[in-house]
């Protein structure tokens, strides 16, 4: 999806930290619900897998506009520090890009689940069928 005008990138510097918020606009509700759903392992990452416990905060919200959700990373003196600024600032950048990547896998991978359950049907519907002979069948009632 192109990026749409209406979505922004704000910067706020503080004594103690950088907050970087997104504001996306999303196509469809589909679209919506999944970046919903990736919005909040983001944030269950960060709570329960202490591997990911130095990435920066990160809280997500969403309007009363329809399709749109606000998002907002929260660095610290580590994640802007010269060492590691130009990593973050990268991924940072291409956060959106990032997101919406994997927005579209997540509905291929969904579509291609949901074919192969319809060939899986098909193939039941398939071997169901009666073949025709030329019997009379007596309904009862």
């Amino acid at each position: 999806s192109t990026q749409s005008t209406w979505e922004a990138i704000e910067i706020c510097v503080t004594k103690d930290n950088l907050v970087v918020r997104y504001k996306l606009v999303f196509d469809d509700d589909d679209a919506m619900l999944f970046a919903k759903i990736l919005m909040q392992e983001f944030v269950d990452a960060k709570r329960h897998d202490r591997s990911v416990s130095a990435a920066p905060g990160f809280a997500w919200r969403t309007e009363s506009t329809p399709n749109t959700l606000f998002c907002e990373f929260v660095l610290f003196k580590n994640h802007v520090n010269p060492k590691a600024a130009d990593k973050t600032a990268l991924r940072l950048t291409t956060f959106r890009t990032y997101l919406h990547y994997h927005l579209k896998c997540s509905k291929t991978y969904i579509h291609s689940r949901m074919r192969l359950r319809v060939e899986e049907s098909l193939k039941v519907l398939n071997r169901a069928k009666t073949h025709s002979t030329n019997q009379t069948c007596e309904v009862f009632k």
